[in-house]
């Protein structure tokens, strides 16, 4: 399937195509209602919302690996317990799902082990 370029060039495509296969983004904060301003820190990185089982959740950073997103925490001295949330093709792994990708992404264990640790 040839692309149009326009397309390819569409920052929305782009983004799209960066989370394809595993990757891992840090969660900001969570609500029952949609922010009505853009979260204007950190620029350069990306940021989503997901909505989730009728809650936002706010989302930075679309890094290919745990220890990229747990450098991104540290270098911006987020507070401690930051939550850092793992997907496949852009789709949210909850925990029961997380464990169908461990043998192919070995990292996810080091993310199950971070985030247990916070509780």
């Amino acid at each position: 399937l040839k692309l149009n370029e326009n397309l390819r060039l569409n920052p929305l495509y782009q983004f799209h195509q960066s989370r394809l296969g595993i990757s891992y983004s840090i969660l900001l904060g969570e609500s029952t209602q949609m922010l009505s301003q853009d979260i204007t820190i950190w620029d350069e990185e990306k940021k989503f919302v997901e909505l989730r089982n009728g809650k936002y959740y706010y989302f930075i950073g679309n890094f290919k690996d745990f220890h990229s997103a747990l450098n991104f925490i540290k270098s911006q001295s987020l507070k401690k317990g930051t939550i850092i949330q793992a997907f496949y093709d852009g789709e949210y792994l909850d925990a029961t799902t997380i464990i169908n990708y461990v043998n192919d992404t070995p990292d996810l264990i080091l993310l199950m082990d971070y985030n247990k640790s916070l509780h």
